[in-house]
């Protein structure tokens, strides 16, 4: 499969499975990471949203779990979209649609050579 690799910004939390938070000053009506439980897209939430799974993410290293049942899960997912006339990629939870590409979310963007 081909697997690649988004980065996320993301404060490092460490082992601690708690909501990710972007800064206030960017939105402070929406301020956690999360995705949404029916449709698996990413997005950034108030805490009073129960449409959102907003806890549970765990960091090991840079890279970006969910707590699954006491298990460590990847099953992040990026889609190619169209948005006002730019391909861009949505980022999702467990997307099983034919056309989503298995990632990796990580803080830190890939190193190249």
């Amino acid at each position: 499969m081909l697997f690649q690799t988004f980065a996320i910004l993301a404060a490092a939390l460490g082992a601690a499975a708690k909501p990710l938070g972007r800064p206030a000053s960017e939105n402070a009506s929406a301020s956690l990471f999360g995705f949404d439980k029916d449709t698996g897209l990413t997005k950034f939430t108030d805490l009073g949203d129960t449409s959102a799974t907003t806890t549970g993410f765990i960091f090991f290293g840079s890279m970006l779990f969910v707590d699954v049942d006491h298990k460590m899960e990847a099953a992040w997912t990026a889609r190619p979209t169209v948005v006002d006339g730019q391909s861009l990629f949505e980022v999702g939870w467990n997307v099983t649609a034919d056309d989503a590409i298995p990632v990796q979310l990580n803080t830190r963007a890939p190193m190249h050579e």
